[in-house]
């Protein structure tokens, strides 16, 4: 919150001496540091129009830097989502895995069990031919 007051004390600074470039400048950065690039970028170029040409290539300069930061900060977000994504996604896999082997391994169990008590026979494999296999 410390931040928003800054703000708006520069910007009633601003009303009194409109063309005083360190208000600019310090909005810049202000702005910037809360996420706000375009705000940043209007009072950066509202600086650079008020000063000399050795403190506009420093303006710029830090324009330039802004944005890489800002275009730095959108990159890591999107790392960071895509990481999370993948991170789930092979969660869900291993979860489908281990769900796959326990019915597998629950559905040989009540086999074996079935076949024990001699619930159920199996042909032997000998007896079991593709012709006799065939439907038609």
């Amino acid at each position: 919150m410390l931040i928003y007051k800054c703000i708006c004390m520069y910007i009633q600074a601003l009303a009194m001496r409109p063309d005083d470039s360190r208000f600019h400048n310090s909005l810049g950065i202000l702005y910037d540091s809360i996420g706000d690039n375009a705000a940043a970028l209007k009072y950066y170029q509202r600086c650079s129009l008020s000063l000399s040409c050795s403190h506009a290539r420093v303006c710029a300069l830090s324009l330039s830097l802004s944005r890489v930061l800002s275009l730095s900060r959108s990159l890591a977000r999107a790392h960071m989502r895509a990481r999370v994504r993948v991170l789930s996604l092979l969660r869900s896999l291993s979860l489908f895995r281990l769900l796959s082997l326990s019915l597998f391994l629950s559905l040989a169990r009540t086999l074996s069990l079935a076949l024990s008590l001699q619930l159920i026979k199996l042909p032997p494999c000998s007896t079991a031919t593709p012709s006799s296999m065939d439907p038609r």
